[in-house]
């Protein structure tokens, strides 16, 4: 037991660093009710952005491990965040157990780091799960994690809610599976993409229904319009509403990049769409675009389909030089 905590703590460590992750999976009600105690205490016109119990957590761990109390690398960390670190070079040795984790047969390691990185809910970029309707909370919930990592993206939103109207017309026994990448941050993927050559940083959406005898692929796509061009970064920022580099930096270090995302999309001539393909047997697959307008999915003609993201590369080169450029002069290591 842990300062009142159930917890699972995650050695990570790059070359020449260390780390601990800690994850408290439960709070004894005692420390619950201290901190109430001690909120209840404060002055009724305090403000409204006080410590929450986290923070309560983080403080006490701190006198616990016997660390200064300001210490500079210590940070309250979150899904997103774990995930972020593996990709940045963070490997986990191991995790350390206490209380109801102590045990692996509560939950492997490999779950374990599942449950820290919420690929399966909670993480709001990243989402993988499988469900079907017949399951008819785990289906409700599967809908709901899913809604909060693509918020912001109407277009993939919309396209998920379809796809999975279609599931339950189809049979209740229906099964669906779905994985999605949704960043929100078409600077840093645009950024990562062409520094690093990985099409994996760039926004993905697949979901995949089946029945016995029937097969629905709903996959997302970004097209551009083959004729926006933009001559600067600065009047990409200006007309997003962030000013420049050093607003755009700010908003993404206060996890609100993502309110940008449509704008900038606009002033790069990019938009989401999405693929339908549906198969059955002894049936030639029929394959559908679709585009988000006024509030639905509409089939896309052939003459407005767009070009696809190399193209928007090879005819942009010299804005997206500038762009990794300011990018690196601000954020290095990324």
């Amino acid at each position: 037991m842990l300062l009142g905590l159930q917890a699972m703590i995650a050695a990570v460590q790059p070359p020449l660093r260390d780390t601990l992750y800690i994850v408290p999976g439960h709070i004894r009600f005692k420390i619950i009710t201290e901190y109430e105690l001690e909120e209840g205490c404060e002055d009724d016109e305090a403000p409204d952005d006080e410590a929450p119990i986290e923070e309560y957590f983080f403080t006490a761990f701190l006198q616990w491990m016997q660390f200064p109390p300001r210490h500079d690398d210590c940070e309250i960390g979150y899904p997103d965040k774990f995930l972020s670190m593996q990709q940045q070079g963070w490997a986990c040795e191991g995790i350390r157990r206490y209380g109801q984790w102590s045990s692996e047969a509560a939950a492997t390691d490999d779950e374990l780091y599942r449950l820290i990185g919420g690929e399966e809910g909670t993480n709001t970029i990243i989402y993988h799960r499988m469900s079907s309707p017949h399951l008819h909370l785990h289906w409700q919930d599967f809908q709901r994690q899913a809604a909060l990592c693509l918020a912001g993206n109407e277009a993939w939103t919309c396209g998920f809610k379809h796809i999975c109207s279609l599931a339950e017309e189809m049979s209740a026994q229906a099964s669906m599976t779905i994985s999605i990448y949704n960043p929100m941050n078409w600077p840093l993927s645009l950024f990562k993409w062409i520094v690093n050559g990985d099409r994996n940083y760039l926004p993905a959406f697949e979901a995949i229904a089946t029945t016995a005898d029937r097969g629905l692929a709903l996959v997302g796509v970004t097209r551009w319009d083959g004729s926006t061009k933009l001559d600067s970064v600065r009047l990409l920022f200006m007309a997003s509403g962030c000013i420049d580099m050093l607003g755009f930096i700010a908003f993404w270090h206060r996890g609100a990049a993502w309110e940008l995302d449509t704008d900038l999309m606009d002033c790069l001539g990019l938009s989401y769409r999405m693929v339908l393909l549906e198969f059955r047997p002894g049936v030639e697959p029929s394959t559908t675009l679709l585009s988000y307008e006024n509030g639905s999915l509409v089939a896309v003609p052939d003459a407005q389909r767009g070009r696809n993201l190399e193209e928007f590369v090879r005819e942009n080169q010299s804005f997206l030089l500038e762009l990794t450029a300011e990018i690196s002069s601000f954020a290095w290591g990324l």
